[in-house]
């Protein structure tokens, strides 16, 4: 498709000049791509080991689970927990399925190529939208013939050159290769294959026996029947009522279970290899979860009502010059309240802090009666009566009768409270259900866990408007993004009212030390003179292996999807960069990088003027022309 080049084909003047009046400039298609399958299914096996975990038999014999780490190099075991839970690939002796792995579970093995295959499924998508045209503008499909014919002269002429430059040739596929497929299968007995937390596209080799346990202590299963204390209980029904119970409930909203989707989500953990002490994250989730349909329109509706409650409070901060709404998508916002700050040379401090239990321990009670205050903010009897989900969102309608599923403010809370307290899950032949606590993993889950906190930090606000402004006029600065909160020049407030603001179920911890550094998001800020300083951090900077980022020019995927990544780091880099020496600082190992993932010294400066020209306000605060960034960058 690449040799092809489809797109610039498509609006090629000539090809345009033999569509006049049938296919103008609006009417031309996109292209896009069905990939291949990553090698992710292939390599994983996380989802089968606990899909047959038997945790009867592991709690009355957990020698039934064979340990291996003994047969492995001590370098791989890990000090605090005695098996191996590691991320360094050299456990992995087979050198072709090392080199496999460690381009990361989203890889997609090349393929042989094909241009017959190519040019035949280009003109069956092209012969599709012409019919579509066609019923659209109410004209023949053979009006379009001229137009097509063009077309097709233009693809059998790139094939022609490409053919001629193109070395054919029969890619080796590793997970055919006998020896390969054998090494994987022995290591599939020994270990649980999982990504790692905070670096999804590496992968954790973790000793069968003590994933076992480490669920079955989470589970507290030897407990589980007689402790009221429980974050999971286990199912009085069978799965097959429970997921009957979730289609039922579908269908009141004309939502279709498909066959293929009637299963439960299953409950398995990743490491956090960045902790001292190697952690879980223990995540409930399930691509074909009879829930999904349901979970996929609540997201958007949250979705929807997240922006709107947003949009509120930011009027009502012009309005009052407080801050209610503290939540942020990106660091995009942070940044700008670090360079407002420092261009009047007032930096004095930062404080960041970390709600440790926010996803575990929220009473479900309590969750809902947060979620209903958003609810009832969003919905009115007037022009915000009814919610239409559609493929592309959620958005007002006049009636239940408009296009797409349509909610009213009481289906949205009954959708609400029957998404959480269906948080079921399965381990083997036990089935589970949560009942504190947000199951991470669930569609709407980062909504959810926002909105909650944003309920007590709005209230919070509101109070001390009324008690105190000036006190309240501190939080101006407060910034969070789920789970994690900055607060900048406050003097101390936030630590000091944390417990005054939210529940006790919650723990919120201060991660830096004193008030002059800090990391937050993927930044790290210092207080220098008055200004904060601050560039990107990487918590997976201190992983003890090499951390696999970004894709591979080889992985069968379009050389824009490869050459767009390039494009978007240096963008995201610029964005946190106080300065252009942290720029070219990060910059230039990621450039690195990429070469040795395939690109090329031209590829890069290409990707560089392409992205400077697109975005020249972003650039513009290093007071640098493109061609001045190129040099200093040493391409």
């Amino acid at each position: 498709m690449d040799f092809i080049n489809l797109p610039k084909i498509l609006r090629n003047q000539k090809v345009m000049d033999v569509g006049q009046n049938l296919v103008c400039e609006k009417d031309i298609p996109m292209v896009v791509y069905k990939l291949s399958r990553p090698i992710r299914s292939s390599i994983l096996n996380y989802n089968k080991f606990v899909s047959t975990l038997n945790l009867v038999n592991f709690e009355n014999n957990p020698e039934c689970i064979p340990c291996h780490c003994s047969e492995f190099d001590a370098k791989f075991c890990d000090p605090h927990h005695k098996h191996i839970i590691t991320g360094d690939l050299s456990i992995i002796q087979h050198a072709l399925l090392r080199d496999l792995i460690s381009k990361g579970p989203s890889f997609r093995e090349p393929q042989k190529v094909n241009f017959d295959d190519a040019r035949s499924i280009i003109l069956d998508g092209v012969d599709s939208f012409i019919k579509t045209l066609s019923g659209v503008k109410k004209i023949p499909q053979s009006s379009f013939s001229p137009w097509k014919e063009e077309i097709v002269k233009k693809i059998d002429c790139n094939l022609v050159i490409a053919k001629r430059k193109f070395k054919s040739s029969d890619p080796l596929s590793v997970l055919r290769d006998t020896k390969a497929k054998k090494a994987l299968a022995l290591l599939h007995n020994k270990f649980v294959f999982v990504p790692i937390d905070k670096a999804s596209n590496n992968i954790a080799l973790i000793c069968k026996r003590y994933y076992a346990a480490t669920i079955h202590k989470e589970l507290d299963f030897a407990n589980i029947e007689n402790s009221s204390n429980n974050t999971y209980e286990l199912a009085n029904t069978s799965k097959g009522e429970i997921i009957e119970n979730h289609v039922n409930f579908q269908e009141k909203f004309g939502l279709e279970v498909k066959k293929d989707f009637r299963h439960l989500a299953t409950h398995y953990w990743t490491p956090k290899m960045h902790k001292q002490v190697i952690a879980e994250r223990f995540i409930t989730a399930g691509v074909r979860s009879s829930l999904k349909p349901l979970a996929k329109d609540v997201t958007k509706i949250f979705k929807c009502i997240f922006n709107f409650s947003r949009a509120y409070y930011r009027v009502l901060e012009f309005y009052t010059g407080l801050k209610f709404f503290w939540v942020i998508d990106n660091n995009t916002e942070f940044c700008k309240a670090l360079d407002r700050i420092s261009n009047r040379n007032r930096a004095r401090g930062i404080s960041t802090f970390d709600f440790s239990t926010l996803y575990t321990k929220i009473p479900h009670n309590k969750l809902i009666d947060c979620l209903h205050f958003f609810i009832e903010l969003v919905f009115n009897n007037k022009d915000r009566k009814y919610l239409s989900v559609t493929s592309s969102g959620a958005h007002w309608v006049g009636s239940k009768k408009s296009s797409g599923t349509v909610y009213d403010i009481d289906d949205v809370k009954n959708a609400l409270k029957f998404l959480i307290d269906n948080s079921y899950f399965y381990v083997g032949d036990q089935v589970f259900r949560q009942i504190i606590g947000i199951a991470m993993g669930l569609d709407p889950a980062p909504f959810f866990a926002n909105l909650f906190l944003a309920y007590y930090e709005i209230h919070w606000i509101e109070k001390l408007k009324k008690e105190d402004y000036g006190r309240a006029k501190k939080y101006i600065n407060n910034c969070r993004f789920i789970d994690d909160l900055s607060a900048l020049n406050d003097d101390g407030e936030f630590e000091r009212s944390l417990k005054e603001i939210y529940p006790e179920e919650l723990i919120c911890n201060k991660e830096n030390t004193g008030i002059t550094d800090a990391t937050f998001l993927d930044l790290e800020v210092a207080v220098i003179d008055g200004k904060f300083d601050y560039h990107l951090y990487d918590k997976r900077d201190g992983f003890k292996f090499y951390i696999v980022r970004f894709p591979y020019a080889c992985s069968n995927i379009p050389s824009k999807i490869f050459l767009s990544t390039i494009g978007a780091e240096t963008l995201r880099v610029c964005k946190a960069s106080s300065t252009f020496s942290h720029f070219v600082r990060f910059c230039s190992p990621f450039y690195k990088r990429m070469l040795k993932q395939g690109a090329t010294f031209s590829d890069i400066k290409t990707v560089f003027r392409k992205f400077f020209r697109r975005h020249e306000l972003v650039f513009s605060k290093f007071c640098l022309t493109c061609d001045q960034m190129v040099d200093k960058l040493q391409f």
